[in-house]
């Protein structure tokens, strides 16, 4: 039994991650980090699970979604989603903006349609934090510009609330009424 892992166990993903990233350190690189972590039994939580770390970033899985509970026809995010969007960046201090994917430039032909690269940013006053995406949660775990990952303490950390996942998790489980 991996020990450390067991040591962790009722700790929340985001945090896990953060002990690890710290007990890793800056001896290895991204994709070194990303391979251990991987290898490491990580807990989910409201449905998300480890897929990346990159430039001070998480990227997360999601649950399988349907793009037309997010986007509609015009491309714009439903109003369920900016909704939630709006109320989650408010409960935690936080901004929200949607992205759109300009119309005007070529986008790969997808059986998704042309909007799949759009995404809602949650952010503070200096940077984005959060994006979520249909396809992806990417969440920023050290502050831009930061590749020191040997403190916990460290104060290049993004701290978020405990129940932030769970908060997201609405964003991918709320479905509209087609």
């Amino acid at each position: 039994m991996n020990t450390e892992t067991h040591a962790i166990a009722d700790v929340h993903l985001l945090d896990t991650l953060k002990w690890l990233c710290a007990r890793f350190g800056d001896s290895v690189n991204d994709d070194e980090l990303t391979q251990l972590l991987r290898k490491t039994a990580l807990p989910t939580e409201a449905g998300f699970a480890f897929l990346r770390f990159s430039n001070g970033c998480v990227t997360l899985t999601v649950p399988p979604q349907n793009l037309a509970d997010w986007c509609a026809e015009n491309g714009s995010f439903t109003p369920l989603k900016r909704w939630v969007a709006g109320l989650i960046a408010e409960k935690h201090g936080l901004s929200v903006q949607e992205t759109i994917q300009d119309a005007s430039k070529p986008v790969f032909p997808t059986t998704e349609g042309p909007h799949i690269h759009n995404h809602l940013e949650l952010s503070d006053p200096s940077e984005t934090l959060l994006v979520a995406h249909p396809r992806f949660l990417k969440v920023r775990m050290f502050e831009s510009g930061s590749a020191d990952r040997d403190d916990l303490g460290s104060n290049k950390m993004v701290t978020f609330r405990p129940d932030l996942l769970e908060d997201l998790s609405l964003l991918y489980e709320l479905k509209e009424e087609h």
